[in-house]
């Protein structure tokens, strides 16, 4: 027995291959990000009414909550609802880091 075999048992085997990230999503577009900042608040909104406003789709919105989370602007407060950080909000869009 060895590894292969504990990974096919656990129906794992593919756990070591590298996938190709999925094509349809450029998370470098900052201007996604941009529109959902102006969109948002220090209130909770939830991100399907969030994407309508933005005109984005969930997928986009969704990516750009991502970047916006890692540069600390936005918090996911729960239920996918999520609010501007005060220090974003006072500084405009520009990143906190």
């Amino acid at each position: 027995m060895d590894i292969n075999d504990i990974l096919d048992y656990l129906n794992l085997s593919g756990a070591g291959s590298v996938q190709q990230p999925f094509s349809g999503l450029d998370v470098s577009n900052t201007d996604d990000g941009a529109l959902i900042l102006r969109a948002i608040d220090l209130e909770p909104r939830h991100i399907d009414e969030l994407s309508r406003q933005a005109s984005l789709s969930i997928t986009r919105v969704t990516a750009a909550f991502a970047l916006l989370e890692l540069k600390v602007q936005v918090l996911q407060v729960g239920r996918m609802n999520y609010i501007r950080l005060r220090e974003a909000a006072a500084e405009g869009h520009s990143s906190i880091a």
